[in-house]
């Protein structure tokens, strides 16, 4: 990521590539349902502010967005209340993402972070199913 002073925090540019989020969004869903390990290159910039994707999507909406449908599929199916656990866990990873690339995310032992491991298991409510 390349930080750039660009945007006020509440400024959301218009002109996201719909193209070429078509073409990331089907990339990702393809490497969730496709079994075994697949590499796919995703490039995100931040402005200070906001981490951006390749098509110029927030991805703050990105998530956000996220949120609000999985609040939405649980008022219709509160057995999938997993899912909004999950994406308001999600939310708070951007958050340190946005730490990180602007050096201010700290290691156990205080130096500066540069690298995310995230684990992705299944919720309890999945694990006998």
């Amino acid at each position: 990521m390349q930080p750039t002073m660009e945007l006020p925090p509440d400024h959301h540019e218009q002109g996201v590539n719909q193209e070429l989020r078509h073409a990331t969004d089907t990339a990702t869903w393809m490497a969730e349902l496709l079994y075994g390990s697949m590499r796919t290159s995703f490039d995100f910039t931040y402005n200070g502010y906001e981490i951006r994707a390749e098509d110029n999507g927030s991805m703050d909406e990105v998530f956000d967005d996220a949120i609000t449908e999985a609040r939405l599929m649980t008022e219709e199916n509160p057995s999938m209340a997993f899912e909004l656990r999950r994406r308001l866990y999600e939310r708070g990873e951007l958050e340190d993402m946005k730490e990180m690339v602007s050096g201010t995310l700290s290691t156990d032992s205080g130096e500066e972070a540069n690298t995310m491991v995230v684990v992705s298991d299944y919720p309890p409510e999945l694990m006998n199913s």
